[in-house]
C-alpha cells in the first residue's frame, strides 16, 4: 500500500511537473502569438506610412521633371535672347555709324554753303 502510495505520488509529481511544463509552453505560444501580432500591426502601419509617402514622393517627382522641362526652355529662350541681343547690337550700330555720316554730311554741306 505504502509503495503504490509513493508511486502514485510520483506519478502525480511527474504528472504535475509535465502539467507546468504544458502550461509554461502554452504561456510562451500565447506571447509569441501576441508578439506575431504586435508585428504584423507595426508590418500594417509601415505600408500605410510608406503609401503616404509615396505620394509625396510622385508629387517631388512630377515637380523636377517639370523644373527640368523648364529648364531646358529656359536655355533655349537664353539662347535666341543671345541671338537677338546681338541682331540688335549690330542694328544699333549701323544706325549710329549712319547718323554719323547724316552730321558729317549736313556739316559740310552747311559749311560749303555757308562759305
Amino acid at each position: 500500500v505504502f509503495s503504490q502510495a509513493v508511486m502514485n505520488s510520483n506519478r502525480l509529481g511527474d504528472a504535475r511537473r509535465v502539467l507546468r511544463d504544458v502550461e509554461e509552453r502554452q504561456a510562451d505560444i500565447k506571447k509569441i502569438e501576441r508578439t506575431i501580432n504586435e508585428l504584423a500591426q507595426m508590418f500594417i502601419e509601415v505600408s500605410e506610412m510608406v503609401n503616404q509617402q509615396q505620394e509625396i514622393i510622385d508629387s517631388i517627382e512630377t515637380a523636377v521633371e517639370d523644373t527640368h522641362v523648364n529648364v531646358v526652355d529656359g536655355r533655349k529662350e537664353v539662347k535666341e535672347a543671345i541671338v537677338y541681343r546681338k541682331k540688335s547690337r549690330k542694328t544699333m550700330w549701323c544706325i549710329i555709324i549712319f547718323l554719323i555720316i547724316v552730321v558729317i554730311v549736313v556739316g559740310l554741306v552747311l559749311y560749303f554753303k555757308l562759305k
